[in-house]
């Protein structure tokens, strides 16, 4: 059995190889199928009935670690909510915190909360998230954070384009970041956007 191409663009041809692909198992696993469907549907059940619960587990899908600080910065929910579906998330054995010191013993100051999709995280997500956490914490980033959204809004987006040449970004904040020193600040604008998903051109 395959499952649809990506030409099949209509979501109702999805859901019946799926469940064709779960029921195909009766004839080679010693497990009731019906009951597997059961189990896959109440536990998609138990995250989407959160809208912050589903937002998490979509960012760890792509990200599969991150810290609270930067899961409140590209979510934008209140940090109470947020740090309660992250507990109801460890809850149900789909996230889990990462406290081992050897990750985050080079962080200054107090360690910050850093959480992963379970059993699919690996020490190159934790340094990912390490360094997105750094990013926020840098004196400038509220600048960084204004200056590569308007590249994104003014400048990619009007022109429907999904890179950007680190000499742009350049000529960008000499401009716009007056009083900094451009190139380190560009940068930082370099790694903001990549971490976006903008490729950058050197």
């Amino acid at each position: 059995m395959t499952l649809p191409s990506s030409e099949e663009s209509s979501p109702l041809s999805y859901p019946i190889p799926v469940i064709e692909l779960l029921l195909s198992y009766d004839s080679s696993k010693p497990f009731n199928p019906i009951q597997r469907v059961k189990t896959l549907l109440s536990w998609a059940e138990s995250i989407v009935t959160s809208e912050i619960r589903k937002e998490i587990v979509f960012y760890l899908l792509e990200n599969p670690a991150s810290t609270t600080r930067v899961l409140m910065e590209n979510l934008n929910f209140p940090e109470s909510s947020l740090h309660r579906e992250l507990k109801n998330l460890v809850k149900l054995e789909i996230v889990e915190p990462i406290v081992k010191a050897r990750y985050i013993k080079s962080i200054p100051g107090r360690s910050p909360g850093i959480y992963g999709l379970k059993g699919h995280w690996r020490p190159d997500d934790i340094a990912k998230a390490v360094e997105k956490y750094r990013q926020l914490q840098a004196p400038n980033y509220s600048l960084i954070k204004t200056v590569s959204q308007s590249i994104m809004e003014d400048f990619l987006t009007p022109r429907m384009q999904t890179e950007i040449k680190f000499h742009e970004i350049i000529q960008f904040c000499k401009i716009n970041c007056k009083g900094y020193y451009s190139f380190d600040i560009s940068k930082q604008v370099a790694n903001y956007l990549n971490n976006k998903g903008v490729a950058i051109l050197y």
